[in-house]
């Protein structure tokens, strides 16, 4: 069904030297359960974690060793912030939904923020504002008209003047918006937790292993290279190795760099702030935990990892460009940078929910800047549809296929 796996990532991701461990289980023999996931990233790890919770059986199959996919190169902005921001969104799908999506974003960040603390997951977890610097997709004109959106819909933040960036953040920019209620995590970290937590309630990883096909009904047959699961539903969670036959309309793989300058805990502007500016090409920044300034951005369409690592070079030179510039007091110099694929949907937004033509059947595709919190998303919505339980809502991150 899928293709040999693809490295989705190339270079010195920060996160390389947290593999953890993951105890996964050999199969030769056919089982049965509730749900099989495939995939046992972040998003796998999120639903197994929900899932099990809530009492079903569950099985993690993934083609690739636990935390070798796309999560190695994340850079773990946990925020609501959608990558369209409200003004340009509620031209897009309307106002209502377009209120009602940034909501649900809100809640799905708070309830993580809530397991994580709940599970006691230790993951570097901390607070973070967030500053949306004006650009050329939303200008400093018409961050006012956003920041009232937002405040109407509950979601409160405040307009920073020049002058008020200068001298509350030493940061060189127009405008910005500024809001409360982000975090920052250690994404390899998090991920073994939501896995522990999950197998410390019965939950089954079953990795390296290839699922080759499944077969759609009353009960769903998912076939591997060595077994057979007989199960209730699946669960597609296969982050950005996407098989192309359940790729959602309006949505693309594209490819993202990433850079990360040496400790300078000195140097790091006030408040460690995560900054986004509103512009194509895309550009954000977070420092970590042991002062260093990780930024990102320079998306282009995806090609594959040898030109995604072609190009490493002369994107990372790009990005310290970027943060000398609004950053002057840093020292703007990568210590180590990489490359991997990243989903984009033209609105933003996640896909979740019923793969339509396959009975029992649901993809999860949390693409979109902030995807760690989409698949927080995912794992509520998914959760109360396995379980009965009337999740509102959930339809405007309905799935329609590429054709």
């Amino acid at each position: 069904m899928f293709e040999t796996p693809q490295k989705l990532w190339s270079g010195a991701p920060a996160w390389s030297a947290r593999a953890g461990a993951v105890t996964t289980t050999f199969l030769t023999s056919g089982i049965s359960a509730d749900v099989v996931i495939v995939g046992a990233g972040i998003t796998g790890a999120l639903l197994a974690s929900a899932l099990s919770e809530a009492g079903l059986e569950v099985v993690i199959i993934d083609q690739r060793p636990p935390l070798q996919g796309s999560i190695r190169a994340s850079t773990a902005l946990l925020q609501y912030d959608l990558d369209q921001p409200l003004l340009k969104l509620t031209a897009q799908i309307g106002c209502d939904s377009a209120v009602q999506a940034w909501q649900r974003s809100r809640l799905a960040l708070d309830s993580l923020y809530g397991r994580i603390n709940h599970l006691g997951i230790e993951c570097d977890l901390r607070h973070r504002p967030s500053l949306l610097l004006a650009g050329n997709l939303l200008s400093a004109a018409e961050m006012d008209d956003e920041v009232r959106l937002r405040r109407a819909a509950g979601l409160y933040c405040s307009l920073l003047s020049s002058e008020a960036l200068s001298r509350e953040f030493e940061f060189r920019h127009t405008a910005a918006i500024h809001c409360q209620g982000n975090f920052t995590a250690d994404p390899i970290l998090l991920t073994l937790g939501f896995l522990a937590h999950a197998q410390s309630l019965g939950a089954q990883i079953v990795a390296p292993e290839k699922v080759v096909e499944v077969v759609p009904g009353n009960r769903v047959l998912v076939k591997t290279s060595s077994f057979d699961v007989s199960c209730r539903y699946v669960v597609y969670a296969t982050g950005y190795h996407v098989d192309p036959e359940l790729l959602p309309e309006n949505s693309s793989l594209v490819g993202t760099y990433v850079m990360v300058t040496k400790p300078q805990p000195e140097r790091l502007w006030r408040h460690e702030s995560l900054i986004a500016e509103a512009s194509s090409p895309y550009f954000y920044a977070r420092t970590t935990s042991d002062g260093r300034i990780m930024c990102g951005g320079e998306d282009e369409i995806w090609h594959g990892k040898d030109h995604c690592e072609a190009k490493l070079s002369a994107k990372t030179k790009v990005l310290e460009e970027k943060l000398s510039q609004l950053f002057p007091l840093a020292d703007a110099t990568a210590e180590t940078s990489w490359c991997g694929a990243f989903g984009n949907s033209v609105t933003g937004l996640p896909t979740i929910g019923p793969i339509p033509g396959r009975q029992n059947c649901y993809g999860v595709f949390a693409f979109g800047g902030n995807g760690i919190t989409f698949a927080a998303m995912a794992a509520d919505l998914i959760t109360a549809r396995l379980t009965g339980v009337t999740c509102p809502n959930d339809s405007l991150f309905g799935y329609t296929i590429r054709r």
